[in-house]
């Protein structure tokens, strides 16, 4: 009450994690965002280190270190789990993959659109696709979160025994529905160039022909494969960055999906 700075909005009901963040979102009237959306804490300089090193680039992230529901440490991190940080401008990884966690993140007001938050997949990941796409997105390591784990997390369930195993039908629908997802957002970001977000549309579109609605093929679909190397092509990513993404597109390209499978992802993704 005493610091002009903070404003607090109250709600008689329970909007959820995605409702709640849009509705904050339209009161947010800064150049930066950051989001406290869980029970963690954060290290004294996370936000001064967050800060400091976002200079130009969309979105800044800093380490997740994770922590016991009593604070210790678990002598981990997320990285840990998800692989070595993505950084840079048209990082194409993370089209397919996250290390950018939001509780983590420091990223441009205008780098959000609020259709991000009506998406099923993770906001944050989306949002440092959006960012890797626009200015680019810098990792902060001094910028610390205590990312705290215990039975009742919503989310990063990380290295719990009872973690449903996934056939490999359901696991291709998941990553199928994951890119689609992203790329619906890239062809309409406005921090996005015109030129990306033209290929951005035509892979969305091939996705959706030749994936989704399309006849599928027995054993694998050549066409869309060859649709998004042609994407690649147009947005300048270099064969460096290629190779990684020849395994997991080609899985997304492998088989068909079963119509039943598609119909529950299209229309029933509320149910789980």
């Amino acid at each position: 009450a005493s610091d002009a700075r903070i404003r607090l909005f109250g709600r008689s009901t329970n909007l959820g994690q995605k409702s709640a963040l849009r509705y904050l979102l339209a009161k947010a009237g800064g150049r930066y965002l950051m989001f406290s959306d869980q029970d963690d804490i954060w290290h004294p300089g996370k936000i001064e280190a967050l800060r400091a090193s976002i200079g130009d680039a969309s979105l800044s992230y800093g380490i997740s270190e994770l922590i016991d529901q009593d604070g210790n440490s678990l002598g981990k991190s997320l990285l840990d789990f998800v692989g070595p940080p993505f950084t840079g401008l048209d990082r194409i990884d993370f089209l397919l993959k996250n290390t950018a966690s939001g509780h983590a993140m420091i990223v441009r007001r205008e780098v959000v659109d609020p259709g991000i938050f009506l998406f099923d997949a993770d906001y944050d990941w989306l949002i440092a696709t959006v960012a890797t796409f626009s200015a680019g997105v810098v990792y902060a390591p001094d910028a610390i979160t205590y990312h705290r784990q215990h039975a009742n997390n919503q989310v990063n369930r990380l290295g719990r025994a009872e973690r449903p195993t996934r056939s490999k039908q359901v696991a291709r629908r998941h990553w199928v529905m994951r890119l689609y997802e992203a790329l619906s957002v890239l062809q309409g970001a406005s921090t996005v160039s015109e030129q990306k977000r033209v290929a951005f549309h035509r892979l969305c579109r091939a996705l959706r022909a030749d994936v989704l609605i399309g006849d599928a093929p027995a054993f694998h679909n050549k066409k869309f494969e060859t649709a998004f190397t042609q994407a690649l092509d147009a947005l300048g990513i270099p064969a460096a960055e290629r190779w990684r993404l020849q395994r997991p597109i080609a899985k997304i390209c492998r088989g068909p999906l079963h119509p039943k499978a598609l119909r529950d992802t299209l229309f029933l993704r509320g149910k789980k």
